[in-house]
C-alpha cells in the first residue's frame, strides 16, 4: 500500500547562516449585521539562508502575507488537518474497544509470555490501564496481538507474513503523522505559500514538514485501511 506522508524539511535550524523568520497577523470578521463570525489568521514563515559574504539576511516583507484569499486558505488547511485528528481518534478509539474485548476472551498473563516483547508490555499493566494507555501504547499491543495469534491470518489483509509487518508499520507511521497534526502550528512558506507544520520529535528536536492535499487523502485512505482491519479483527473474536 502506497502512503505519502509527510516530508522533514531539509533546514539546519541550528545553522547560524539559517535564519526562521515567522509573521503572524490576524483580522476579525463580521457578517452583514456587525456580528463577530470568525478570526482570520496570516501565518507565513521565510527559511533564509546566509551565504559566506553576505553581512546580514534579506528579509522580505510582502503585502501578499496579509490578503484575505491567503486567511481563507489557513481556513481550508487548518479543516483538513483537524478532519485527519478528528478520524485518528475514532482509530483511537476503535483500537481501545478491540483490545479490551481481546483480553476479556484471551489470558492475559499468558499474552505476556508469547515472545518477548510481550513480556515487556506487562509494564502497561493492560487490566489496569486501558483507558490510560495512549494511543501508540495501544499500537504496540496490537503489533504484537498480530505477531502471535494466528487466528487472525484469515484476514486478507493479515494473510501472510508481509502484510502483517506492513499493516504494523503503516500504524505506527500514521500515530506518528497524528502526532505532528495535532502539536504542529500551520505556517505558509514565502514565496510560494505552500503549507509548513513546525513539529517537535519525541526527542524535542524541532523540525518542519510539508502538508499537501495529496498528503491529506492519502492520510484518509490510511484511515480506512486501519479501520476496517481492526474492525474485521472484531469480527473475528465473535466467531
Amino acid at each position: 500500500m502506497k502512503i505519502i506522508r509527510p516530508n522533514k524539511k531539509t533546514i539546519d535550524l541550528t545553522d547560524t547562516n539559517v535564519l526562521t523568520a515567522s509573521f503572524f497577523t490576524k483580522r476579525d470578521v463580521e457578517n452583514d449585521q456587525n456580528e463577530f463570525i470568525d478570526t482570520l489568521v496570516f501565518p507565513t514563515i521565510q527559511f533564509l539562508q546566509k551565504e559566506d559574504n553576505q553581512k546580514k539576511f534579506n528579509l522580505l516583507i510582502d503585502e501578499k502575507f496579509f490578503t484575505k484569499e491567503l486567511g481563507i486558505k489557513f481556513n481550508g488547511y487548518t479543516y483538513g488537518i483537524g478532519k485527519i485528528v478528528r478520524l485518528a481518534e475514532i482509530n483511537n478509539d476503535r483500537l481501545s474497544r478491540f483490545i479490551k474485548n481481546y483480553f476479556d476472551l484471551n489470558d492475559l498473563k499468558k499474552f505476556y509470555t508469547r515472545n518477548a516483547e510481550c513480556t515487556k508490555l506487562a509494564e502497561y499493566e493492560i487490566d489496569k490501564n486501558i483507558n490510560n494507555l495512549t494511543f501508540g501504547n495501544l499500537v504496540n499491543i496490537l503489533r504484537n496481538i498480530v505477531k502471535t495469534d494466528s487466528s487472525f491470518y484469515s484476514i486478507q489483509d493479515l494473510s501472510s507474513e508481509s502484510k502483517r509487518k506492513e499493516f504494523r508499520k503503516i500504524y505506527v507511521d500514521y500515530v506518528e503523522d497524528r502526532d505532528f497534526f495535532t502539536h504542529g502550528i500551520l505556517f505558509f512558506e514565502y514565496p510560494g505559500f505552500n503549507p509548513v507544520l513546525k513539529v517537535k520529535s519525541k526527542n524535542g528536536e524541532e523540525f518542519f514538514i510539508n502538508y499537501s492535499k495529496e498528503i491529506f487523502l492519502s492520510n484518509l485512505t490510511t484511515f480506512n485501511y486501519l479501520y476496517d482491519i481492526v474492525e474485521e479483527m472484531n469480527e473475528q473474536l465473535k466467531k
